[in-house]
């Protein structure tokens, strides 16, 4: 007999006893010892099935708050990570222009150093136009 079955055999068996005695207006009723030992093992059982329930209660609010700091760290990191991108893309962006400064330079140098190599009229201010070229493109 499963504990349901006994419970119940029980209700039925006690529900129209009448108390024989009152005892501070609680009634006294003949009862089984058999009867009575389980029902206090069922009351204990109870009382650590409550405790355990607290205790179960507690772990779940425990897991609970190291959720929300789990949470609260990976929203914290995903907006690292994007401002890290974005700083990244930028960076690129930066590289890209100075590698097309040097190289535009270094096509103003070449050209320089031609036109010092074959001298003639002009030669002067020409040099002159290709490094402020140069020098302006650097800033």
């Amino acid at each position: 007999m499963n504990d349901k079955e006994r419970l119940n055999g029980i209700i039925i068996r006690y529900k129209t006893v009448k108390p024989f005695e009152f005892y501070n207006d609680i009634g006294i009723i003949a009862m089984d010892e058999k009867d009575k030992d389980w029902l206090i093992e069922q009351a204990e059982k109870v009382e650590q099935l409550q405790q355990t329930l607290v205790y179960r209660d507690q772990e779940i609010e425990w897991y609970h708050k190291q959720l929300q700091q789990a949470q609260e760290e990976i929203e914290r990191l995903e907006k690292r990570y994007e401002f890290a991108s974005q700083v990244e893309y930028e960076l690129r962006q930066e590289r890209q222009q100075l590698q097309r400064q040097i190289q535009q330079a270094r096509e103003n140098i070449s050209e320089t150093l031609d036109l010092l190599k074959r001298g003639g009229p002009g030669t002067r201010s020409q040099v002159q136009v290709l490094l402020e070229k140069v020098l302006e493109e650097t800033k």
